[in-house]
Parts: C-alpha cells; sequence; structure tokens
C-alpha cells in the first residue's frame, strides 16, 4: 500500500525482482485495458522457470473471471497485474489484515463489481526457487478462507479482533468443513 500511494502513473504493473517480464508485455496490457474501459484488471498468462531459466511450466488463466470463479480459486496471476490506479484508490488499496492473501483478497472485492481480464498469451516469467513464496501452506489457506469470508461479508468484527490478537491460525476453529 505504500508503493501504491507513492506511484504517480495511471496504470500499476506488478512484478517481482527475481521474474522476467517478456518484451511487450505492457504494451499489450496497456493496449487492451485502453481499449476496453470496463476492463479494472488485466493479467497474462505465464511460464513458470527454474533458478537457471529453464521453463519448467506454462499457466494459462481462465480469460474473463467472475466473481464466482475466484470463490473456487485464484483467477489472477498478481505479478502479471497492470491495474488502473484510480480502482485501486477506489477499493482503498490491499486489505493488510489478509497477511499471505491480499492480492486474492482484492482480486474477490473488484471482481464482484468490475471486470478483470487476462491475456491468454505468455508475457512473464515467474522463477520458482526453495526460497519463494509461491506455495499453499497451511498458513495461506487459513488467509484464503478469511478473504473469502471478508468477500462474503461473513466475518464479524469480533473475528477481526481475534485475528489481530491472535492471528490467523487461531480462527481455524471457526471455519466450517467446506472451507477446509
Amino acid at each position: 500500500n505504500k508503493g501504491l500511494a507513492l506511484a504517480r502513473g495511471e496504470y500499476i504493473a506488478r512484478m517481482d525482482a527475481d521474474d522476467v517480464s517478456l518484451p511487450k508485455r505492457l504494451e499489450k496490457q496497456i493496449s487492451y485495458i485502453s481499449s476496453h474501459p470496463d476492463v479494472a484488471v488485466v493479467g497474462s498468462a505465464i511460464q513458470t522457470i527454474n533458478d537457471k531459466g529453464e521453463v519448467m511450466n506454462i499457466i494459462i488463466q481462465k480469460s474473463q473471471p467472475k466473481y464466482k470463479d475466484f470463490l473456487k480459486t485464484n483467477q489472477m496471476i498478481h505479478v502479471t497485474a497492470l491495474i488502473r490506479k484510480g480502482i485501486i484508490q477506489n477499493f482503498g488499496g490491499y486489505n493488510e489484515l489478509v497477511i499471505n492473501s491480499q492480492d486474492y483478497a482484492w482480486w474477490l472485492q473488484v471482481s464482484k463489481v468490475k471486470k478483470i481480464y487476462n491475456i491468454q498469451d505468455v508475457l512473464y516469467q515467474l522463477r520458482i526457487h526453495d526460497c519463494g513464496i509461491t506455495f499453499r501452506d497451511e498458513k495461506s489457506i487459513f488467509y484464503h478462507i478469511l478473504a473469502v469470508r471478508l468477500a462474503e461479508s461473513k466475518i464479524t468484527n469480533n473475528d477481526i479482533v481475534t485475528i489481530l490478537n491472535n492471528g490467523v491460525k487461531n480462527f481455524q476453529d471457526f471455519f466450517t468443513k467446506e472451507e477446509w
């Protein structure tokens, strides 16, 4: 949120320091979002690469995910996102309560009222290595459930106080079998 507040452009482009934006990434994303004023965020397909830069996998997300799609699983690869800065401001930035899934919580909120689009071309290489945080551990699952609860307005102020005071892991007793 600090970086978002400092940004001065019309768009916010995400990227991690050890990843690679392929040539034409920003050109294609800006071209798409500029010609589709109803789209708030545009991402792309990715290649995962190892620490040597060798391609491991290709991931292509749904081109026009809807809110219901996000409820099932994340439909936007955060590092590929190009976001209209005004949209970020309108939604108040990332929810800092959702530490490991701030992007997912934001996609849920935005996808309720705005369009999100994923270009089907590979425009980004995501480096996967042992030190990275691109994995699903128990704690990230807790934050995923919390993000859904926030989006669905199924969380109380008491729940939030519990999380702030005791951490998200202590909140697991309140999860339903369907959520877990």
